[in-house]
C-alpha cells in the first residue's frame, strides 16, 4: 500500500522512507531550532539537498539565518543584529542565497540586502534608502543581479510609493525608482520576465479601500504597461508570482486568490483559493505545474493544500498546529516539502517562541506509513491517465 519503485525497482517500505533511499520519498522529520528570543521563520529556500531559512530569532531586534541538512541537521547559524535587520524576501543565487528587508537608521528604517554564499558565509552586506522609511519587501534574480521592491516615504509623489531597486551581483544600487499614486502605495512580489520584471502589489489613491497593481517594466526600469483589479478585501498583497508565455498569475496572500493577468496586461480572471480547512493562506509558492499554500486551520493547525494551474485543489494535508497566530511557510523541491512554523519556546514558553521546520515527501505526507500516498481523493490528472501517482506531484513541484 502506498509504495513507489526504488531505484532498484523494489517497492519503497517505511524502513527506506525513513532513511531516505527510496527515489522520490525523502526521509521525513520535524526539527525545532532553539531561538534566543521569539523565533518566527520569514524565508525558507532550497539549497542544495537542504535549505535556508532566515527570519526573527537572534536576540531582540536581530535577525537569525539557519542552514540544515536534507535530514535536518544545523549545518550553521549565522546572527544580524546591527541596526535591528529584519527579514523579508530572498531568493537562491549561483553560489548563495541573497535576503532583502530594512534596517533601522537614524530612527526610520531603510532598505536592507545582504548575500550569504552556500556556507552561510556574508558576502556582501547593503543599506538603501533616504530621509523617510523604506523597506524592501521581496527580491528576484535578474540579469547577474537581483531586482528588489517594496514601498519607500524618502522619495516619489504619494505618502507612501512602490520602490524598484536594482541591484549588480555585488549588491551595488545600479538604480532605483518610486511608482505609484499620490495615496500609499506598496510592491510585495516580484518576477523576472521576458521583457524585464514584473510587480505586483497595492494602490491606495485615496483613503479608501485599495485596490490591486501589476506592472510590467523593463531590465532598466522603464515602464511598459500596468493593469488593477478590485480585490475581496483593501489593499491585497500578492505573494508570488509565475510568468509564463501566455499569462502572467499572482497568488495574493489573505484574500486567497489567484489571479491571472494576458501577457500584454489584459485582466483574465480571479480564481478563489480559499477552503473549508483553512481561509487564510500565509505563504504561496508557484512549482512547475501548480502552486503550493500553507495556511491555518482548526484549532491552529496547519493546512498544506497543492492546487493545479488553474486553481483546482488536488490534495490538501493538515499538519500538527503551531502556536497562536504563527507564520507558516513552504519550499518544495522535486523529492519533497519543507515547512515551517513556530511552537511555544523551550523555556519561556509563555511568551516567547521557538522555530520548527519539517520535511515532508512530494505529496505533504509527515508520516513514513502514508509516504507516497498522493492525495485524500482520486486525481486523473496523470499525463497516462490512471489515478493519483508519483510522477502527478513530483513533477509539479520539481
Amino acid at each position: 500500500d502506498n509504495v513507489v519503485p526504488c531505484d532498484d525497482g523494489v517497492s519503497c517500505t517505511t524502513a527506506a522512507c525513513r532513511d531516505g533511499d527510496c527515489a522520490g520519498v525523502p526521509a521525513l522529520w520535524s526539527r525545532v531550532i532553539p531561538t534566543v528570543s521569539s523565533g518566527s521563520p520569514r524565508i525558507l529556500l532550497p539549497r542544495g539537498a537542504g535549505i535556508v531559512m532566515g527570519g526573527a530569532g537572534g536576540g531582540y531586534g536581530s535577525t537569525l539565518v539557519t542552514g540544515l541538512t536534507a535530514a535536518g541537521n544545523i549545518a550553521w547559524t549565522r546572527v544580524f543584529s546591527t541596526n535591528s535587520p529584519a527579514l523579508r524576501g530572498g531568493h537562491a543565487w549561483e553560489g548563495g542565497t541573497v535576503f532583502t528587508g530594512y534596517v533601522k537608521l537614524g530612527g526610520d528604517g531603510q532598505g536592507w540586502a545582504l548575500k550569504l554564499n552556500d556556507a552561510g558565509t556574508p558576502l556582501w552586506e547593503k543599506s538603501f534608502g533616504g530621509a523617510g522609511e523604506d523597506d524592501l519587501v521581496d527580491v528576484a534574480a535578474l540579469g547577474g543581479g537581483s531586482i528588489a521592491v517594496g514601498w519607500t516615504r524618502s522619495k516619489g509623489a504619494g505618502q507612501r510609493d512602490a520602490w524598484l531597486v536594482r541591484l549588480d551581483t555585488d549588491g551595488n544600487l545600479l538604480w532605483d525608482k518610486a511608482v505609484g499614486t499620490t495615496g500609499s502605495d506598496e510592491a510585495t512580489a516580484v518576477a523576472a520576465s521576458p521583457t524585464g520584471f514584473v510587480v505586483a502589489g497595492f494602490q491606495e489613491p485615496t483613503s479608501t479601500c485599495g485596490v490591486g497593481w501589476i506592472g510590467w517594466f523593463q531590465s532598466n526600469g522603464d515602464f511598459l504597461t500596468e493593469a488593477t483589479w478590485a480585490a475581496p478585501y483593501c489593499s491585497p498583497q500578492p505573494s508570488a508570482i509565475r510568468v509564463t508565455p501566455d499569462a502572467v498569475q499572482l497568488v495574493v496572500a489573505y484574500d486567497d486568490a489567484l489571479v491571472r493577468f494576458g501577457p500584454d496586461g489584459g485582466f483574465l480572471a480571479i480564481q478563489d483559493l480559499a477552503t473549508a480547512a483553512a481561509a487564510n493562506y500565509r505563504h504561496n509558492q508557484f512549482a512547475s505545474d501548480g502552486i503550493l499554500s500553507y495556511g491555518v486551520g482548526a484549532g491552529d493547525s496547519g493546512v498544506l493544500t497543492r492546487f493545479g494551474l488553474h486553481g483546482e485543489r488536488l490534495w490538501e494535508r493538515t499538519l500538527p498546529p503551531g502556536s497562536v497566530g504563527s507564520l507558516r511557510i513552504v519550499a518544495a523541491t522535486a523529492t519533497g516539502i519543507f515547512v515551517a512554523d513556530t511552537v511555544p519556546h523551550t523555556v519561556h514558553p509563555e511568551y516567547w517562541t521557538d522555530t520548527r521546520v519539517s520535511r515532508l515527501d512530494a505529496f505533504g505526507n509527515d508520516d513514513c506509513a502514508t509516504a507516497g500516498a498522493c492525495s485524500d481523493g482520486p486525481v486523473t490528472a496523470c499525463a497516462d491517465g490512471s489515478p493519483c501517482t508519483l510522477d502527478l506531484c513530483t513533477a509539479a513541484l520539481s
